[in-house]
Formats: structure tokens, C-alpha cells, sequence
């Protein structure tokens, strides 16, 4: 089965002469390239053709590198395609420079000794063909020497030498060697793909080595393509394979490391180790000889091990838990019966297509682990050896640190990883999982003098003991980077007697970084040739260092043009240095990367030239799309515009730029696809709102469509296929996702109503495979989506409950008629949970908890229902719970929905589990569990920051419950700051006035003034926020406290009339319900303090009588309605009424005494009137209460009524015999009435139980107060009498 040399190029090399052949490399430049480029980019692959024909670089020539290069390339190669004219080509055994080439290149093609008298392109035809024919597909051509003639004497009558010279050949030599070549060649034309001995034309040669490429391409390699690709587990484990051999020549200073692997791996508990160290400190090798001793000297060891960075693929986490599984698998089955297992146990697990990444891993995990506990169970130890976990591809932002690495594995399991000292946040991970540590130390000298010889010596280079031991003693030389560095740049220095010099420029080096920029500074001298125009060296590798995912070797000799004979030299220069991952080459340390910043990129101008350089690379590779038939970019498995072209335009800092490509069809769509969190980070890099997101998106939506039609139009396909706009309709859903992710709701609904439009359109065409039932489908899931969104305001949320039962009759009537169905069971479960949704914002949560009840029950019916549906509605239920105050109960069920999330999102934190946290914040923060609760909201801030980034409507509303938190703690201050970080999101995103959350931010930072008494700040817009909550009809959703505090502070600034506006704003709302009598009594008072038509102009059910009416027994309310109204108007009959009925509320005489104290004014001047018959009223109530009485004795005795004062006051003594004050007011009380028995008797008690001085001396006056009165009152009598008498 034929295999590519790189799974993602197809190399093929051309070979023949340097002069003679161009007319045939043109016409297949031209004319042929394009077509197999075509046909490879098809299979996802690229073409590249390994084409030497301006020779090799004076510079590589110089250095005798022709033959090596040629050589090495071809082994790179998966085609070789071989042609001759009548030049035999650059030969001699007597020409000292090509002698020297034979040398070089001894000893990696040692067969060369034979073939010194060969020409430089027959050594190209025996790699490629003769030295083991067939290994290689090969065609080779030779032309007709008529051809060569003729166009030779063209030359010579022109005069031209160089074409003369060009289509002859060199000497009679060469002729016979020529001729030799053909016969053995055409001796093994049977294991050739053609071998074609004169044709006539370059023309014709083009055209028959491009049908031999095509046919072969077609029928063999990429037919077998397919077949490989479902099959890898023997070509991943070679590339393993060689890397653990590669680590394995050199090693030092490892005994020690040695020891104390093996000693964790007979450990009975705690087998799992991490081996840290710094960047070439000798970790991989360490763990490649400590394997490759384990699998030689025991036989209890299963050994599986995994490089990552170093083979196709292997820093994607599902194809490394893959590929580790079924290497265990295999082993295991080869163990048990002596077979390899069947290919179907053992290949790739790809998942249903309904499974989120999330879940695959997780079902890999699960995979891995049953596979180490089979091991285990035929008696062996499984290993597991996992090197440099930094380089592992993390290509979603809401990722856990080793989220697929499971916490707990088999006791009898070991495992082994290793990772650079900076990885902190995989450290941290690990030490709390209690893995052994194994640090790399630094080299000590003795292991440093080892390295150096045994590097040297393998390749043939021998320094002097004084050298060796400069290099030995330098600092840095610690570092095995450091000296693996050194080393390189040693061997591949040329001049002896400056080799002194070098060593000290590089052992000189302060940093790795500053070593690595002499390795630039040498490339540069080496590989800047003069036939090239352009410094090369910083050309490639700024471009390396600007990308993101690195490039791969076909886009960096597009964007440059740089020709095979210069890249293959610079490329091999280089290859020790990179990575190549999926074929994109990237750096492969770090410290390389700093350097080539250090060195190109510091000048801003240098950096800004590279940067649009590759812009509009890819930009031209994005515009070829147009004219494809895509439907979607997802559908591109290879597409590195899109992955690229956000990160350099980020790095230009072009605003409009990044707009213009985030609404690239494809651009958008791909990433949608592969990184959608990814996807709106950028988008907030552009500032743009949702609206302006959806505007751009929808505009290239149309473009598309356009795109399409003209397509389908020149194809005549828009009779009888689908509309443009069907065929795109997954686009739109892509666009809806994304802006779902992204928080902007009002943006989703012209986006779904357009999608709407579609889908009726697709109903009424019913066109091709997805007829009428397929749109139907998607338009009532399209219907779902707008009624979630109108569920969630309470604005619409009836609307929104009404589409959520239509939906609810849908699929009721489908399971009426098709029975029992999961998948209609989950739609309907999808459905109730809306409506619960709707009546929560409705607040109605009887009828939530009722829904969310009825959407787990379709959930568990359908047997399909995810944890993803099964937490959402725990939650709900938790935040119904919450609301009516079982905050126990809600922490119970919000802790069941983290469960049921976090399951479904195995190994991912995406924002709705930050949102579920911020509930279960919320319910410890009702249980008065602050610390905690704020800990929590900590750990959802988190989360959601690094899964949408800072500026989303999710991390707005979690900085406003710590805000809320830290009100509550009094800590107004810390509170204010937290609001205004969710304020200034809230503006970033255009979401400000349009957004309620928006304006209950405000609110709560008015809160925190007032809490604060900061009413100055809190009066600046204060008016404004009222205005809007007035226009929007939402003052029933107000922070009601906040309006309250700032009207009392209004009528204590005199500012009257902002006090009626805010007060009367509040009795319109619900909030009259609650605490309502204040608001009354504050509109009160500030209508007494503004113009009479104020007060005149209210609605009877915003004044205190009405308030009254409703709270009969609020004392505050009737206190204000009888002083400030009805006693001004001495409307005595209805005070009475009023606190008459107040008694009946509370039923206590106090009632009365209290309210007697209102009748007095502010001059102390009492309405007696008034107090008199408030408690005659009292008395009629309470005929028995001595207060009552005493006090309407005292009203009457101040208006000189001691005869209806005395008895209340005799009343009153009869049982207060011991009360000489009461008694000595009743006695006088008797005297003033002249009522002397009545004070005769008081007296005489007085004397007889009193004999204290304070009490008889008013007693005695009293008595003679009375019997002054008598004799007056008998005076009067006796000429009363006398007058009669006359």
C-alpha cells in the first residue's frame, strides 16, 4: 500500500539536467501544476513539486552539499519523475569540487563510492529508481536527440552559444554514459510507471509525465489514501517509534532519574509520576531510555507511550486517549492469543454524531480505563508514559487543565508524564493529585564532558581537551539545551581556525534566547545566498513566529517565491529546530521563537511589512472560495485562512480589517464550527454590538447567496434544485449559535426570523432529499428558539409561552400519531421547560415548578434526555425554591444540576456552568454562608471570563450578584466597584438601556449610595433611571428601597417636586404592596409642601385616605390622614370614624389616649372638642378604662365642666384608693362642681389614710375652699329666698 512521506503533501521530484529541460518544467508549470493541485487539495492535501531546476546555491555548493541535498530530497518524496535531453549533466571523477560533494554526502549514502565518474542527475535517477527499482513510483523520459538537434542549429545560426551549448552534449564521454543510463534502465522498465525513450516534443513529454502523475495519483495513491487513513496505528507508532531511538543515543546524568522511576514503580501505592524540568533539560530522553530498559529487561510490563508534539496528530487529546487505547488493546490481544486484534476492535473511536467533544472524551476516558483494568487482570503492570503534556493543542477556551486525564487510576497502573517547569497550571493540577516529582537538575561537569564527546563523536568531529573543557566549565552548558545548541552550531562551523572564537561567542551567551539568535546570525550567512533576493532567513522564520498555528512549507515558499534549490537547504538546516504539526511548521522551543522576536521583530515597520505580507497571502487563498461550490466552512477539514488570518490582523491592530474577515462566510463558519468561544473573543476585539454582529454576518450571508446562484444558474440547476438560500440555511444556524454563545439576544431574533422565512420557503418547495418534513422540523425548532428568547423578559413572556404551547401541540399530535418516540419525548420535554421559564419571569412560580416537573418527566420518559436538559431544570426548580424560601432545599437541587452539567460537559467549563455556580452562590448567600457564597461566585467569574471573555452579559450579571453580596456585608464601597465593572461591560456591548440588567445595575449602585448616605452622587441620574422605568412600564421590577431612601431625601433637600415624581412613580407599582404607608405618607408631604392642585390632582388611590381604607391598622397612615388633614378641617366626626376603626383593627384602648395627644397644636393649644369626643368614643368601647375616664375628667375640668368631669373622676378614684393625687383632683373636682358631700367624703379619706404634710395641706384648702364655696352657695340661696319672698 503506497503511503505519503507527509500525510498532508503530495512531494513529487523532478530530475533531469539544469540546462536543456526548461521548456518541459514550464509547460508543466503552466499548464499541468494547476490541475493536480486541484486534484490533491480535493483529498485535503497539498502538491508540492520538488523542483531543482535553477540549481543549487553557490553557497551549497561551496559547502559541497549538491549531491546530499538532491538525495534527501527525493527521500522526502513520494514520485519521482526523471528526464534527460542530450546533456548528461555536472560529472567528473577528476573535478574536485563534485569529488567533494561525494564526500559529504558519504555518509548518509555510502553506496555513492561505486558512482564517482556519474553525473549529479543519474545519482538522482539511481535514488529515485535504479538502486532498488520499484520502491519508488518513477517514470523516465528521455528525448528524441532530432529535437536537440534541430533547436542546436537554430542557435548556431543565431549565433547563440548558450543554446548551442544548452542541446548539446558535453563530450563523447558523456554520450556513452547517457547511453549506458537508457540500457539499464530500460532493463527494469517493467517495475517503472512508464519509461519513454524519445519523445519528440517537450510539449508532448509534459503531457505524458502529467497523465502518468494523474493516473498514478488517481488509481494508486490516493485511491490507498482513504484506505490509510482509517488505518494508522502501525505508520503513529513508527513515528513514536523513531523518536524513542532518536532519545536514546545520547544520554546522560540519568541513573539517578533512573532510580527513582523504577523505585515509584514497584511502589505498592502512588505509582504516578511527573517529570518536570526546563526547556532540552534532558526529560524526553530520560523517559525514552527508561522505556526502552523497562520493555528489554521485564516481562510484567505492558509499556505504552505517547510523544506529544513528535507524530501526526498526537497533541489532539481524543486521538491520543484513542491511539493509547488501542496500542494497550493490541498488546493485550497479542498477549491473550498470539493474533494483532481485528482492525474493527481497534479503530478509531469517531462517536455519534449527536455527541458533544465533551462526551467523546469522556467516553475515551472511560475506554482507557476499562482497558488498563483488563490488563491488570491477566497479571501485568500496564505503564503509561505521556511526554510533554505542554504541548498538547488546547483548542477550546473553556477546556480544564488535564480535563482528559482521569483522577483516579487502577492502584496497579503507573503513570508517567513529563512537562516543561513552566506549565504551572498542570503542576498545580498534578500535586493535587498527589503525583511524585521528579525535578531535572542541571548538568553537573562530568555529564557535560560526556555529552560533548559522544555528540562529537557521532559526527565525526574530535575538539582539544582544552576546548572540550571551556565549553565544560561554561554556566550555561548546564542547561542540556544550552549544550545540545552549542554543540550543533559547533559541528556546523567550517573554519577551523576561527573555531576558538566560536566557541567563546557561544558559550558567552547570557540565555538560551541569546544563543539562539548566533543560530539565526549563522543561518543568515550560511543560507542568504545571492541568487535569492531577500534576507530568507528572517523572512521565514518571522512568518513562523507571526502565525498561530505555524505554516506549512508550501504556504512559505508561495508567499516568498522561494525556489526548491534554496528552501530544501534552509529547510534541512532548520528541521532539528521546528516542528512539524498536521504538516504547518512551528518552532519547537520556545526560547527560538524569543530570539527571532528579539532579532526581526522589535522594528514595529519590520513587524507590520510580515505581517500584511501574509495577510494578503491568505486574504487571496479566502478570496479563491467564492468560486467554490461550499456550502459551509465547516465543511473545510483544512483551511488555515481561517485559523490564521484573525490572529495576524489582531496583530495589526486593524479594527475594520478583523470585521471584514470574521464575516467572511467561511471564515466565520469554520470557526464557528471548530472554536466558536474562540470565535466571539474576537469579536469582542472589534467592539462591535450584537446588532452590528448580525447586520455584517446576514450582508454576507446574502453575498453567498449570490455567489451560489450565478453558480447554479451557469449549471442550469435552479429548475430542479434547491434555492441558494436553502442550500445555506445551516449557515444561519451557525450565526444563531454563535450569537447565543456570545449573550446578544435582540441580535438572535433577526437572525432566527430570517432563518424563519427560510425554512417556510423550504416547506413550500419540498425540493430533494430534505422535502417539506425536514423543513417543518426546523421551522418549529427555529419557533423553540425565538420563544426562548421571548420567555426570558418579562415583556413578552407571555408571548413567549403561547409559542411554547403551539410548539408543545406540534409534537403532541406527532407523538399521538407515531406513539411512543425518545426523540419527540425530549422536544416536549424542551418545550415545558420554556413555559416553566416564562412563568419565572412572570413570576408566577407555582407554575414554573409545575412545568420544570413536567419537562424532567418527558426527559426520563424519552430515555435520551441528556444531563445537559436534566440540569437546566434542576436549576430552575433550585431558583423556584429559592424564591419561596427554601434555600436548603434549592442548594440540594442546584447542586444536583451542577452535577447533571458537569457530566455532560466532561473536561469543560463552558459559561453555564459558571452560571449554574453563581446559583449555588446565590442559595448560600440566602443560607447567611457569605464567605462561601462569595467563593463560589469567585469560581463562576472565573469560569465564565475564560470562556467568553470579560466583556459578555454573563460576567456583567455575576459582578452584579458579588456587588449584591457585598451590600449586604455593608462593604458599599468594594460593592460600588463591583457594579461599575458590570455597568462598563454592559456599555462595551451597546446592551445599556435596551437591556434590563443593565438598568438593575444601576439601580444597585444607587443602593450602595444610599446605603452609603452618599444622596449628592446618587441624586446625578437618578431622575433619568425613573424616566426610563416609567416609559419601559417596568417599575414593578425596581429596586423599591432605593426610590424610597432617595424620596425621603428629596423632601429633606426641599426638592419637592423630584419627591412627587419618584414617590408617585412607586404607589403606581406593586411595590405599594409592600411597605406601601410609606410612600403615602412621603407623597403626602410633599404634596403639602408644593402648590394645592398637586394633591387635588391625585388619583383617589394614591392619597392617605385611601392608603387608610386599605390599612386600617398602620398607625403611621391614620396619624398623617387626622393631623394633616382632618383635624386642620376640624372634621371631628370622621377622626372618630377613622380611629374608632383603627381600634377595631387592634383592638386596644391606648388607641385612644394616644391619638387624644394629635388634638393638641403646635402652640400647645388643645381642641377639646375634639380630644373629648375621641375618648367618649373610647369609653363607649372601653366603659371601664380608668385612663379614658381620668382623662375626659381633666378635658372637662379645662373647660370649667367639673360637673361632667366629676364623674369619670369619682369613677376613676373608687379604684384608686391609694392614689392621694387622683383622689385629691376628685375632691377638688366636687368642691368646683359644688358638689360638698361628694368632696366632704374625699376629704375626710384623705385625713384619715394620709397624715404626710403635701397631702393634708391641699386637703385642708381644699375644705376650705368648699366651705367658702358653701356659704357663698347659701348666701346666694338666702336672697334667692328673700327675693321670692318680696
Amino acid at each position: 500500500m503506497a503511503k505519503l512521506h507527509d500525510a498532508r503533501v503530495v512531494k513529487i521530484f523532478f530530475s533531469s539536467p539544469f540546462g536543456g529541460m526548461e521548456e518541459e518544467r514550464e509547460e508543466l508549470t503552466r499548464r499541468y501544476f494547476p490541475s493536480i493541485h486541484h486534484l490533491c487539495n480535493s483529498y485535503g492535501l497539498q502538491f508540492a513539486a520538488v523542483d531543482m531546476r535553477w540549481g543549487i546555491t553557490s553557497e551549497s555548493s561551496d559547502n559541497a552539499q549538491v549531491i546530499s541535498i538532491c538525495l534527501r530530497e527525493i527521500d522526502r518524496s513520494d514520485m519521482f519523475i526523471g528526464f534527460f535531453g542530450q546533456r548528461y549533466g555536472w560529472h567528473g571523477a577528476d573535478d574536485a569540487g563534485l569529488q567533494k560533494n561525494f564526500d559529504n554526502a558519504m555518509s548518509l549514502y555510502p553506496w555513492l563510492e561505486k558512482f564517482r565518474d556519474k553525473s549529479v542527475t543519474e545519482l538522482e535517477f539511481l535514488h529515485g529508481f535504479l538502486n532498488d527499482p520499484g520502491h519508488l513510483p518513477a517514470a523516465i523520459f528521455f528525448r528524441d536527440k532530432g529535437y536537440d538537434d534541430t533547436v542546436r542549429e537554430e542557435g548556431l545560426v543565431k549565433g547563440d552559444k548558450k543554446q548551442v551549448f544548452k542541446y548539446s552534449a558535453e563530450s563523447k564521454l558523456s554520450s556513452k554514459l547517457m547511453d549506458d543510463l537508457k540500457e539499464r534502465i530500460s532493463k527494469h522498465r517493467e517495475k517503472s510507471l512508464g519509461v519513454h525513450m524519445d519523445y519528440k516534443t517537450p510539449a508532448e513529454a509534459a503531457k505524458i509525465m502529467y497523465d502518468t502523475i494523474m493516473s498514478y495519483l488517481k488509481d494508486t495513491l490516493l485511491a490507498d489514501f482513504s484506505a490509510e487513513k482509517l488505518s494508522l496505528r502501525e505508520e503513529l507508532l513508527s513515528e513514536h517509534q523513531a523518536f524513542l531511538s532518536s532519545r536514546c543515543n545520547i544520554f546522560v546524568h540519568g541513573e539517578i532519574y533512573l532510580q527513582q522511576l523504577n523505585k515509584h514503580l514497584l511502589s505498592e501505592q502512588g505509582k504516578n509520576t511527573l517529570v518536570v524540568g526546563g526547556a532540552g533539560s534532558g526529560k524526553s530522553a530520560l523517559l525514552c531510555n527508561w522505556i526502552s530498559a523497562l520493555q528489554k529487561d521485564n516481562n510484567n510490563y505492558i509499556v505504552v507511550y505517547h510523544f506529544i508534539g513528535y507524530a501526526d496528530g498526537s497533541t489532539d487529546v481524543n486521538s491520543m486517549l484513542s491511539r493509547i487505547t488501542k496500542e494497550f488493546k493490541y498488546v493485550l490481544s497479542k498477549m491473550m492469543d498470539g493474533s494483532a486484534v481485528h482492525q474493527d476492535d481497534v479503530e478509531d473511536f469517531q462517536g455519534d454524531d449527536s455527541q458533544n467533544d465533551a462526551e467523546k472524551t469522556h467516553i475515551l476516558v472511560q475506554r482507557l480505563l476499562a482497558a488498563l483494568d483488563k490488563v491488570i487482570s491477566i497479571g501485568k503492570t500496564p505503564v503509561l508514559v505521556l511526554d510533554g503534556l505542554d504541548k498538547i493543542v488546547n483548542v477550546s477556551v473553556i477546556k480544564k487543565v488535564l480535563f482528559w486525564l482521569p483522577i483516579h487510576f487502577p492502584a496497579s497502573a503507573m503513570v508517567v508524564l513529563s512537562t516543561m517547569d513552566s506549565d504551572t497550571a498542570t503542576i498545580d493540577e498534578l500535586r493535587s493529585r498527589k503525583y511524585h516529582f521528579i525535578h531535572i537538575d542541571p548538568l553537573p561537569n562530568e555529564y557535560k564532558h560526556e555529552m560533548c564527546v559522544k555528540t562529537l563523536k557521532e559526527t565525526g568531529k574530535e575538539l582539544s581537551p582544552t576546548q572540550l573543557d571551556r565549553i565544560v566549565t561554561a554556566a550555561m552548558t548546564k542547561n542540556p539545551l544550552f549544550l545540545k545548541i552549542t554543540l550543533s552550531e559547533l559541528v556546523a562551523f567550517g573554519y577551523f581556525r576561527l573555531l576558538d572564537k566560536k566557541i567563546d561567542s557561544l558559550i558567552t551567551s547570557e540565555s538560551i534566547e541569546a544563543l539562539f539568535l548566533q543560530v539565526l546570525a549563522r543561518l543568515e550567512e550560511d543560507y542568504n545566498v545571492d541568487d535569492y533576493h531577500g534576507n530568507l532567513v528572517e523572512q521565514v522564520m518571522s512568518s513562523i513566529m507571526l502565525s498561530s498555528q505555524g505554516l506549512s512549507e508550501t504556504e512559505i515558499k508561495q508567499i516568498f517565491t522561494i525556489p526548491d534549490h534554496v528552501w530544501s537547504p534552509f529547510y534541512f538546516a532548520i528541521e532539528k529546530l521546528v516542528i512539524s504539526q498536521s504538516g504547518r511548521i512551528q518552532f519547537g522551543y520556545k526560547e527560538l521563537g524569543q530570539g527571532v522576536k528579539t532579532k526581526y521583530l522589535m522594528d514595529e515597520d519590520k513587524k507590520q511589512f510580515y505581517l500584511r505580507k501574509l495577510v494578503e497571502f491568505y486574504t487571496v487563498e479566502l478570496q479563491k472560495l467564492d468560486q467554490s461550490d461550499c456550502l459551509h466552512g465547516g465543511n473545510l477539514k483544512v483551511f488555515s485562512a481561517a485559523n490564521e488570518l484573525p490572529h495576524l490582523i489582531l496583530q495589526l491592530g486593524d479594527a475594520e480589517q478583523l470585521i471584514t474577515c470574521l464575516s467572511n462566510f467561511f471564515v466565520f463558519s469554520h470557526l464557528e464550527s471548530k472554536s466558536p468561544y474562540h470565535l466571539i473573543q474576537l469579536w469582542h476585539q472589534t467592539g462591535l454590538h450584537g446588532t452590528d454582529i448580525a447586520e455584517k454576518l446576514l450582508a454576507s450571508f446574502d453575498k453567498r447567496i449570490s455567489e451560489i446562484y450565478l453558480q447554479m444558474e451557469e449549471e442550469q440547476l435552479l429548475e430542479t434544485s434547491e434555492s441558494p438560500g436553502l442550500k445555506l440555511f445551516q449557515y444561519l444556524l451557525s450565526v444563531d449559535n454563535a450569537l447565543t454563545i456570545g449573550g446578544y439576544t435582540e441580535a438572535r431574533k433577526t437572525v432566527i426570523e430570517r432563518a424563519i422565512t427560510i425554512a417556510k420557503d423550504g416547506m413550500e418547495q419540498g425540493m430533494g432529499e430534505r422535502g417539506a418534513e425536514y423543513w417543518e422540523k426546523h421551522l418549529m425548532t427555529l419557533k423553540y428558539k425565538l420563544a426562548c428568547i421571548y420567555c426570558e423578559s418579562y415583556h413578552t413572556a407571555e408571548q413567549g409561552i403561547q409559542l411554547h404551547q403551539d410548539y408543545v401541540k406540534y409534537y403532541e399530535s406527532k407523538l399521538d400519531k407515531d406513539d411512543i418516540s425518545p426523540e419527540i419525548e425530549v422536544q416536549l420535554g424542551h418545550a415545558f421547560h420554556g413555559i416553566g421559564v416564562g412563568y419565572y419571569y412572570l413570576q408566577n412560580y407555582e407554575e414554573t415548578s409545575k412545568y420544570m416537573e413536567k419537562s424532567l418527566e418527558h426527559h426520563e420518559k424519552s430515555g435520551i434526555g441528556t444531563k445537559n436538559d436534566v440540569g437546566a431544570t434542576m436549576s430552575m426548580i433550585a431558583s423556584c425554591l429559592l424564591k419561596q424560601g427554601e434555600f436548603e432545599k434549592a442548594l440540594e437541587y442546584q447542586d444536583k444540576a451542577i452535577e447533571a452539567f458537569e457530566t455532560y460537559y466532561f473536561g469543560e467549563n463552558p459559561p453555564i456552568i459558571g452560571e449554574m455556580l453563581a446559583n449555588k452562590a446565590l442559595c448560600l448567600r440566602n443560607l447567611g454562608r457569605m464567605d462561601e457564597a462569595e467563593a463560589m461566585y469567585r469560581r463562576s467569574l472565573d469560569v465564565k471570563i475564560k470562556a467568553v471573555g470579560r466583556d459578555h452579559d454573563t460576567v456583567a450579571m455575576t459582578f452584579l450578584n458579588l456587588s449584591a453580596l457585598e451590600g449586604i456585608r455593608d462593604h458599599n464601597e468594594k460593592s460600588i466597584e463591583l457594579t461599575e465593572e458590570a455597568i462598563q461591560i454592559y456599555e462595551t456591548l451597546g446592551e445599556t438601556w435596551n437591556n434590563p440588567k443593565y438598568v438593575a445595575a444601576l439601580e444597585n449602585r444607587f443602593r450602595a449610595y444610599v446605603c452609603m448616605n452618599s444622596f449628592a452622587r446618587a441624586d446625578e441620574g437618578f431622575i433619568t433611571l425613573l424616566d426610563w422605568r416609567l416609559s419601559d412600564g417596568s417599575m414593578d421590577n425596581c429596586l423599591g428601597t432605593v426610590y424610597l431612601d432617595m424620596g425621603r431625601y428629596f423632601l429633606r433637600e426641599k426638592m419637592y417636586e423630584k419627591a412627587y415624581k419618584v414617590l408617585y412613580a412607586l404607589i403606581g407599582s406593586k411595590y405599594r404592596q409592600h411597605n406601601h404607608h410609606v410612600a403615602y405618607i412621603l407623597l403626602d408631604m410633599a404634596c403639602d409642601n408644593l402648590p394645592s392642585q398637586n394633591y387635588e390632582q391625585l388619583p383617589e388611590d394614591y392619597r392617605i385616605a385611601y392608603a387608610v381604607e386599605q390599612e386600617p391598622a398602620e398607625v403611621s397612615l391614620m396619624k398623617t390622614l387626622v393631623t394633616g388633614h382632618l383635624i386642620p378641617s376640624n372634621n371631628i366626626e370622621e377622626v372618630v370614624r377613622v380611629i374608632s376603626r383603627h381600634h377595631d383593627q387592634v383592638n386596644a384602648s391606648e388607641v385612644f389616649i394616644h391619638t387624644m395627644a394629635w388634638c393638641i397644636d403646635g402652640d400647645g393649644q388643645i381642641n377639646e372638642e375634639l380630644q373629648q369626643a375621641i375618648l367618649s368614643e373610647g369609653l363607649r368601647k372601653h366603659p371601664e378604662d380608668l385612663d379614658l375616664h381620668i382623662n375626659l375628667a381633666k378635658s372637662y375640668c379645662r373647660i370649667d365642666r367639673q360637673d361632667l368631669a366629676l364623674p369619670h373622676a369619682v369613677k376613676v378614684a373608687d379604684q384608686q384608693l391609694d392614689n392621694p393625687q387622683l383622689l385629691l383632683f376628685t375632691a377638688h373636682t366636687a368642691a368646683q362642681a359644688n358638689e360638698h358631700d361628694v368632696c366632704s367624703k374625699w376629704c375626710t379619706y384623705l385625713l384619715e389614710h394620709f397624715s404626710d404634710e403635701s397631702i393634708t395641706t391641699p386637703v385642708h384648702n381644699i375644705m376650705k375652699y368648699a366651705d367658702e364655696m358653701r356659704e357663698n352657695q347659701q348666701q346666694e340661696d338666702q336672697s334667692t329666698n328673700q327675693e321670692q319672698s318680696t
